[in-house]
């Protein structure tokens, strides 16, 4: 990385933690992007032991990235991070997180609230809150999303659990005002949720990248989004692919983006679009 060293360690590697502390040891007095391909565990604590929560800036952790894994399998899986809390809570610097194909716990999911973060991925993410009432759940999720996205550039909720199903997690999302590129594809949303969004979205005025594949968008909510793509002049690239849009779908985004002079990429794909719609 132009801005420090990336330490990665991917699938299938085989290392003690006292070879972790030692490494680590090693590159304390970096700046330090973290990539990591396994469970946990170790992790935690030889970051503890070796003092590198000070050096790392970015991390990236996801426990099943193997290539034979399917989606779907990948998406059963979904094991938990033990000692996530502990590995957050020392990486005083960490501007940029990812976390992919895993179950967080409540507890994790407020920690990763707390840090000062500028990209957040959350990618395939299950919540694990077992015990609340379920509108204790939704009140805590929307206070997560409100506590994730405070200062966020870069987010990605794409397939999580925490914002599925949930509006007062979305209407949240109207606090991020800093935002550029926005990955919630894969949630199921449907034209309800994507209303929200779109009432959201009015206000993050430097969104570049906007990603809402699969998520159930008719032409109603197409409607939503164009009125809202119409007052984001810095957007360039929006992927609308494998929605529901139809042709009067197409038909209103079309007309945003004529409007949109930095858009470069418009993504429709796969929604039952028809000749009529193509013109």
């Amino acid at each position: 990385a132009d801005d420090g060293i990336v330490l990665a360690l991917e699938s299938g590697a085989k290392v003690s933690r006292e070879n972790l502390v030692r490494d680590f040891r090693r590159v304390l007095n970096q700046t330090v992007h973290l990539r990591w391909r396994m469970g946990t565990t170790e992790l935690s604590a030889a970051i503890s032991e070796s003092g590198l929560g000070t050096a790392i800036i970015s991390l990236d952790i996801d426990p099943i990235r193997f290539s034979h894994i399917d989606p779907q399998a990948r998406e059963n899986l979904r094991p938990p991070l033990a000692g996530l809390k502990t590995i957050l809570d020392s990486c005083e610097r960490l501007s940029g997180l990812y976390i992919s194909n895993s179950t967080l716990s409540l507890s994790d999911h407020e920690a990763v609230g707390k840090c000062e973060l500028s990209h957040l991925g959350l990618r395939n993410i299950k919540t694990e809150w077992s015990g609340l009432p379920r509108e204790d759940i939704q009140k805590s999720k929307a206070a997560l999303v409100s506590a994730l996205v405070k200062d966020l550039e870069f987010l990605d909720l794409s397939n999580n659990d925490l914002i599925k199903g949930d509006l007062e997690g979305l209407r949240t999302l109207e606090q991020a005002t800093s935002l550029t590129h926005v990955n919630l594809s894969s949630n199921n949303l449907g034209d309800d949720r994507v209303t929200v969004i779109a009432k959201a979205a009015r206000s993050w005025k430097q969104l570049a990248h906007l990603d809402l594949r699969s998520n159930y968008i008719t032409a109603v909510g197409a409607e939503a989004l164009g009125n809202a793509l119409q007052e984001t002049t810095s957007i360039s690239r929006v992927d609308l692919s494998s929605n529901r849009l139809g042709d009067a779908g197409v038909t209103e985004i079309a007309k945003a983006a004529r409007n949109c002079k930095q858009l470069v990429h418009l993504g429709l794909r796969s929604n039952k679009i028809t000749a009529v719609g193509a013109e």
